[in-house]
């Protein structure tokens, strides 16, 4: 049985598909796993594939590759979503704060753990909210009408759980059974085949839920290239990778398993050119900075994507809260700011930012000077394509009668009405495709209109 107490990296482990774990099956029965070993103990087999492939995180597409793998650049008016993860919890009563309630100083003072962000500190954003000091760049956004928020964000039924919350959201299902897909995954399923291969893509080295899909399924591409086979330009490394495409330009007619492997090698060599630049000069900063310079880096190269997923760590903030969710809160700004800063003009009114969290935490402290696992949090809409300068949704109040069981923030607004908006006015998706395909079981949860300006 699965411990309810599981950690949150163990949850997004478990949650996660890894590079090169791919057992789709290919010519005769055989999957692209066995083929894989099976070339990898020739003369460049384990060179080629067992490296540059790791890397880049090809491991999760079939046999069938189109030889012009990258080359698909995305419309001139569709739009592009960047999903920002902040896992562990993020408490959103610290994030958005509501400065002017009086019951939010009671249930976070003096006599509940002094976690209260005080009212001379906040960053005004209304007479009701302001946010945390730490988000400066982020106060930025909101003055230019370039940030909306969603405040009391979760899910029916919720749950404490790590893993079981994570589940929910990244499925976007809410049933019983085991979650398989998705739903960025069930969006890239109904996606042209000739087009689906790069319209999405998570910046780390595993594939998590939310971007798995029955057929179709995402890459990931690392935020440190320094090292990735293609991407050098030392003379030993230009020449092994000229001659190892020089190689594989051609299947030389020896039988469909040397002309398999010929065109899988040149698909990965030619992509490993188009996504080059990417790492030039290389991204500098924390992990979080070089995934954002990342993720601009392959917008401005209209490689195709349509959605790039990342996340930051660290939002389980069970003690020492105070100065550990200031940093973390310090670290996200900074990355936003590099996003926004390094992303071409071209592309400024075509992206949104969206953040999301596994669930809030509770309003009071505990004995650690910290918060535990709680139900609705905050969610952030960023970006030029967004109608900003607002908060959405009803604000739940912490009053005794308002809150879930007597302990945390009554959930308002179910995380699919806002990724639900997302999919038809930001990537264009039919409303009644957004029901049947994306989130088949959502019934009622109509979504959030209006988030495009």
């Amino acid at each position: 049985m699965l411990d309810p107490d599981i950690s949150t990296a163990d949850a997004r482990r478990l949650l996660s598909q890894p590079d090169l774990t791919s057992d789709v099956l290919g010519p005769n029965g055989w999957t692209r796993r066995k083929f894989l070993q099976a070339i990898g103990g020739g003369v460049i087999g384990g060179a080629a594939l067992g490296t540059f492939g790791d890397r880049l995180g090809l491991g999760h597409l079939g046999f069938d590759l189109p030889d012009a793998f990258a080359a698909n650049p995305i419309g001139a008016h569709d739009g592009i979503v960047v999903n920002i993860v902040l896992y562990g919890g993020n408490d959103g009563l610290n994030t958005v704060v509501p400065y002017t309630n009086g019951a939010y100083y009671d249930v976070r003072g003096p006599n509940y753990g002094n976690l209260a962000i005080p009212a001379s500190q906040v960053l005004p954003l209304d007479g009701t909210f302001g946010l945390h000091p730490s988000l400066g760049y982020t106060k930025r956004l909101w003055d230019a009408g370039q940030l909306a928020i969603v405040h009391g964000v979760g899910y029916p039924n919720p749950d404490l759980s790590h893993f079981t919350s994570m589940a929910i959201w990244m499925a976007g299902k809410f049933g019983a059974g085991s979650p398989g897909t998705g739903w960025v995954g069930r969006w890239l399923d109904g996606q042209p085949a000739a087009t689906a291969d790069l319209m999405a893509a998570t910046i780390g080295s595993s594939v998590p839920l939310h971007l798995l899909g029955a057929v179709r399924r995402a890459v990931a591409v690392p935020e440190n290239g320094a090292n990735m086979f293609g991407t050098g330009d030392e003379p030993p490394e230009v020449r092994m990778f000229n001659g190892l495409r020089a190689l594989s330009a051609t299947p030389a007619g020896r039988g469909q398993w040397h002309d398999m492997y010929a065109t899988v090698l040149k698909t990965q060599l030619n992509l490993a050119v188009e996504v080059s630049p990417v790492y030039s000069p290389e991204p500098t900063g924390d992990a979080f900075v070089r995934k954002m310079t990342v993720a601009a880096r392959l917008i401005n190269a209209n490689l195709g994507f349509r959605v790039l997923d990342l996340g930051l760590d660290g939002f389980d903030t069970h003690d020492s809260q105070p100065a550990d969710h200031a940093t973390l809160l310090a670290q996200l700004d900074t990355g936003l700011a590099t996003f926004f800063s390094t992303l071409d003009a071209a592309y400024y009114s075509r992206v949104t930012v969206v953040t999301m969290s596994e669930f809030g935490r509770t309003p009071f402290s505990n004995d650690s000077a910290g918060t535990d696992h709680g139900t609705a949090t905050t969610a952030f809409l960023l970006g030029g394509a967004v109608k900003g300068g607002r908060v959405l949704a009803d604000w739940p109040g912490l009053g005794d009668a308002a809150l879930h069981e007597g302990r945390d923030l009554k959930p308002t607004t179910d995380l699919r009405a806002i990724l639900k908006g997302v999919l038809v006015e930001h990537l264009g998706l039919d409303a009644g495709r957004v029901g049947s395909l994306v989130f088949p079981d959502s019934g009622l949860v109509r979504p959030i209109s209006g988030l495009v300006a």
